[in-house]
């Protein structure tokens, strides 16, 4: 099972959401189908797994991440509970060296990043109203900040 969940990840994720002549509204339907079909078959949990191994092994720079961060905004992955949410945000933080907005003319970082927090954080059950709240800044959030530090010291060694 866990093969077949890791080989419809890397279908969904191979993709660079960044290029209109490769990533076509054709493509995303296909692949927003896909993922909601691997979701429904193989459940959250198991689909969650799958995806950040996948970022985790596979974007190691910031261009890969912001990618990962579109793609699966896209996928509706935020909307889901995941049980390491700071690890994860920290993960894609770290490698837009908690600044988000010096990414987002070329890959809409900054955008996407609030989305993907806010929704992430909320829907995991750590923050509630977050959407409300026009005080929050991803990166002065000291959960964030802790992740990154830890990611800093193991992507560094």
């Amino acid at each position: 099972m866990r093969n077949e969940i890791d080989k419809i990840t890397h279908e969904l994720f191979k993709w660079d959401s960044f290029n209109d002549s490769i990533y076509t509204d054709e493509v995303d339907d296909e692949c927003r189908d896909k993922a909601t079909k691997q979701i429904e078959e193989y459940g959250w949990n198991n689909v969650w797994e799958s995806w950040y191994e996948y970022l985790i092994n596979n974007c190691k720079n910031v261009r890969d991440v912001c990618n990962f961060a579109s793609l699966f905004y896209t996928y509706d992955g935020p909307s889901y509970p995941i049980n390491n949410p700071y690890e994860f945000l920290g993960y894609i933080y770290y490698y837009l060296e908690l600044c988000s907005s010096k990414y987002e003319e070329e890959y809409n970082a900054l955008t996407i990043m609030d989305g993907v927090t806010m929704d992430v954080l909320e829907n995991s059950g750590r923050r509630k109203d977050l959407w409300l709240d026009t005080s929050y800044v991803p990166e002065k959030d000291q959960n964030i900040i802790d992740s990154v530090t830890e990611w800093k010291k193991k992507e560094e060694k």
